[in-house]
């Protein structure tokens, strides 16, 4: 019972450590911190695999450089109507004056991009991490929108707060429960 009860504990610190990791990512994608991407198509190979979760951050466009992988929007008229963002390498940079140009390539294509980015007009987040099993946790949440997956984690915050109010230890030492009255025996009869 002991050895249960000690295991019962140490999930309890597991859930709220998972919480209270699911409310920092919640924050920063709420603060446009971090983005979240799963990925649907093969052009990332054998980096980044379909159906992969991928964080990335804002990045300065000078920051930009060949070697980056970034995600950004693709220029009219190659952009998807619903503004789906695409996460591939920067094979070149160059500078003319103030224009800054941005060459990219998915690392399973054989040639480069059809579009050159402005990098004046752009947005430009570097992928800092990718994760294929959070991809798939994050399908199953809602194919459509992989932002719930941080939503999905709170509910070991749930189980932790049930697991707190129902919980069969006895309360803090600070609030002592008062002791009851009893009715006292009949004394020798």
């Amino acid at each position: 019972m002991r050895a249960l009860r000690r295991l019962a504990g140490l999930l309890t610190y597991a859930a709220m450590a998972v919480a209270l990791a699911a409310g920092l990512v919640s924050v920063l994608v709420a603060r446009d911190a971090v983005r979240l991407a799963r990925v649907t198509t093969g052009s990332m190979r054998p980096g980044i695999p379909v159906g992969a979760l991928v964080a990335s951050v804002p990045v300065d466009t000078d920051a930009v450089g060949v070697g980056d992988v970034v995600m950004f929007r693709p220029p009219a008229p190659f952009a998807d109507a619903d503004g789906t963002p695409v996460a591939h390498r920067v094979v070149a940079v160059e500078r003319h004056g103030d224009a800054l140009q941005i060459r990219t390539r998915g690392d399973a294509n054989a040639t480069a991009d059809p579009w050159v980015l402005d990098g004046r007009g752009t947005t430009f987040y570097r992928v800092t991490w990718d994760s294929l099993a959070a991809g798939r946790l994050t399908s199953a949440v809602d194919p459509g929108n992989p932002r719930t997956l941080a939503n999905f984690f709170l509910l070991p915050a749930w189980i932790v707060s049930l697991r707190l109010i129902w919980s069969d230890r006895p309360p803090p030492r600070h609030r002592r429960p008062r002791p009851r009255a009893t009715k006292a025996a009949p004394q020798g009869v």
